[in-house]
């Protein structure tokens, strides 16, 4: 596939899955609206705030386009910038009346997540990159935004942390897009589709059971511990043991009634 050249003007996804500019957009003030209401629940001044509202609307995007070695879309399209300084002013001044609509608010970034997987798998396809290199700048662009917040807020960033499955739905998709667009030859927008679907249901299921992300499963500590815990003890081993250990008071007792009885005789 042809690479673009530096000249070539680009939306929110490329030729083949198109994201029309609204819809871009409308993700782009729900990861700013996330991040300024961040900020706000920490107390941060209002450079704080602002700082992490473009981070988490604008940062998975331009770490994509960097990663590319192509200028970001933020930067050529002139309305990205201001739909996240609006979504911080929001924050800033309806910071609790916003938290009130938390649960839409994560419903609609589930969608987005899965969305901007496929965005950034494409965007890495439409220049001429492997499958695995598109999966990894599918995951940059869905999830980069909320790492560089956590950065910024001095927090360890959700991305590595146990919890339930966020994040790693992004991978989930990421590695779903690729493996049907790429190497099943499934049409993009059925792809699309069926990842978007896929990374909400994901998310969704996940807060609503608590699913949590898998953590790492040391096998040479799992096959030592299950060696060495006890055995349950089944009913006949424990009637044996019943049995042994009942001879075994019987003898003491006979042995004791013997000596008593020796005694009297000697008496």
């Amino acid at each position: 596939m042809r690479r673009p050249a530096p000249g070539d003007r680009f939306t929110g996804v490329d030729s083949v899955v198109t994201l029309r500019l609204y819809l871009d957009l409308a993700a782009v003030f729900l990861g700013g609206l996330s991040g300024s209401l961040h900020a706000v629940r920490r107390g941060f001044s209002v450079t704080g705030l602002i700082a992490l509202a473009i981070a988490a609307g604008l940062g998975g995007g331009i770490l994509r386009d960097v990663l590319l070695q192509t200028t970001p879309v933020a930067f050529k399209e002139p309305w990205y910038l201001p739909t996240v300084l609006v979504a911080a002013a929001i924050g800033f001044f309806f910071g609790s009346l916003v938290t009130r609509l938390r649960k839409p608010i994560v419903l609609m970034e589930a969608v987005w997540l899965g969305l901007y997987a496929v965005v950034g798998a494409q965007k890495a396809m439409n220049y001429g990159l492997s499958g695995f290199s598109a999966i990894l700048l599918g995951v940059v662009t869905a999830v980069g935004g909320s790492v560089l917040v956590d950065l910024l807020a001095g927090e360890r960033p959700e991305l590595v942390q146990p919890g339930p499955i966020g994040h790693f739905g992004a991978v989930i998709g990421a590695v779903v897009y690729v493996v049907m667009s790429r190497w099943l030859a499934v049409p993009s927008l059925v792809a699309m589709s069926v990842t978007v679907v896929l990374v909400f249901a994901i998310r969704v299921t996940a807060l609503r059971f608590g699913i949590q992300v898998p953590t790492a499963i040391d096998i040479p500590e799992t096959i030592n511990r299950v060696r060495t815990r006890p055995r349950k003890r089944g009913p006949a081993r424990r009637r044996r043991e019943a049995e042994k250990a009942g001879g075994e008071t019987g003898d003491e007792v006979g042995g004791e009634d013997g000596s008593e009885a020796g005694g009297e005789a000697e008496n």
